[in-house]
C-alpha cells in the first residue's frame, strides 16, 4: 500500500491530470475506482483527483496536497492504525558501532561493548573529534558489521571502531561527523569492485581496505561476480580516472573485471591491507 500512497502523493503534487499506464497505477485505479485508460495513459477528472486525495487522507491520515507521509513510525501510528506506511526505516536515524574484540565506543559515556555486541545511538549523539582517538572503519552493510570479529584486519589495526555507514538521515549525520576527524584516522571498507572503490574514493577517509593479495586475484576467482561487474559500467569508467586511488589497483580491478563482496572476502579469510586515498 505504501507504494500506491507515495505514487498518489507525487502525482497530486505534480498537478497533472494523467499518468503513464503501468501495473502500479492500474492497482491505484482499482483501489480508488478512478481514472480512465486512454491509449498508454490513464486520465483523471477533477472528481477523480478529489477521490485520490480523500483515499490518502483515509488510509494515511495526511492530506497529500499539503504534506507527505512521515518518516518515523511513531508519528504515523499517531495518525492511522498502520505504522508501516511511514517512509523511513525503524533504525534510519541510528548509528551502529561495534569492535572486533570488544572495547569502548567513542560516544557519550564511553560505553564498553563486549565482543559480538553492538551499540546503536541517535545520530545527534556522536561526539566531536577531540573524543575519538582510535581508527574508525566504516563498513558498507550490516553483515560485515556482524562479522567484524571474523575479519582479518591489518596487523596495526586489529581492534578498530567499526561503524555501519547507515542510510537515510543517519548516513548524512555520520558523514558530517567523519569530516571532523583527521582523514588518516578514517578507513572505508566497501566491496572490491568499481562501485565499491568509487564509493570509498568519495568518502572522507584517508584509506580503504582491500585484499592484501589483490595482485593474485583474477576474473576466475570463485566468488567473482562478473555479471555485477558489467552492471557497474558507469562506475568502471569513473574508476579509470579516479586519480586519488593507486593506478595499479584501479587497473587490476578493471583488467580482471573484479567484483568481490566484503562477505566473500570474510568467508574465505582474506587478509586485508590499506589502500591509500589521496586528498583531491
Amino acid at each position: 500500500m505504501r507504494r500506491e500512497l507515495e505514487a498518489i502523493h507525487k502525482f497530486l503534487s505534480s498537478r497533472r491530470q494523467d499518468v503513464a499506464d503501468n501495473s502500479l497505477w492500474r492497482r491505484v485505479t482499482e483501489l480508488t475506482e478512478t481514472g480512465k485508460t486512454v491509449g498508454k495513459r490513464i486520465e483523471f477528472t477533477a472528481r477523480d483527483l478529489e477521490r485520490l486525495r480523500q483515499f490518502v487522507i483515509r488510509e494515511a491520515g495526511v492530506d497529500p496536497t499539503l504534506d507527505g507521509l512521515p518518516r518515523d513510525r511513531a508519528t504515523q501510528a499517531d495518525r492511522t492504525s498502520d505504522e508501516k506506511l511511514a517512509l523511513g526505516g525503524v533504525f534510519e536515524t541510528m548509528v551502529t558501532f561495534t569492535r572486533p574484540a570488544g572495547g569502548f565506543i567513542p560516544v557519550s559515556g564511553n560505553p564498553f561493548v563486549p565482543c559480538g555486541a553492538f551499540l546503536s545511538i541517535p545520530a545527534q549523539n556522536l561526539l566531536d573529534r577531540l573524543d575519538v582517538a582510535e581508527t574508525v572503519v566504516v563498513v558498507e552493510n550490516g553483515q560485515t558489521l556482524i562479522d567484524a570479529g571474523r575479519i582479518r584486519w591489518p596487523e596495526d589495526m586489529s581492534n578498530p571502531v567499526v561503524i555501519y555507514k547507515g542510510h537515510g538521515s543517519s548516513q548524512k549525520a555520520l558523514v558530517s561527523w567523519l569530516r571532523t576527524l583527521p582523514r588518516e584516522q578514517v578507513v572505508a571498507y566497501f566491496d572490491f569492485d568499481p562501485a565499491g572503490m568509487m564509493m570509498a574514493s568519495r568518502y572522507p577517509a584517508g584509506a580503504c581496505l582491500i585484499p592484501k593479495s589483490w595482485q593474485a586475484l583474477r576474473e576466475s576467482e570463485s566468488g567473482n561476480k562478473l555479471r555485477e561487474f558489467h552492471l557497474q559500467s558507469a562506475s568502471a569508467k569513473q574508476l579509470e580516472f579516479a586519480d586519488n586511488l593507486p593506478a595499479c589497483i584501479r587497473n587490476h580491478i578493471l583488467q580482471n573485471r573484479l567484483s568481490l563482496t566484503q562477505e566473500y572476502l570474510t568467508a574465505k579469510g582474506f587478509e586485508l591491507t590499506l589502500c591509500p586515498i589521496t586528498q583531491g
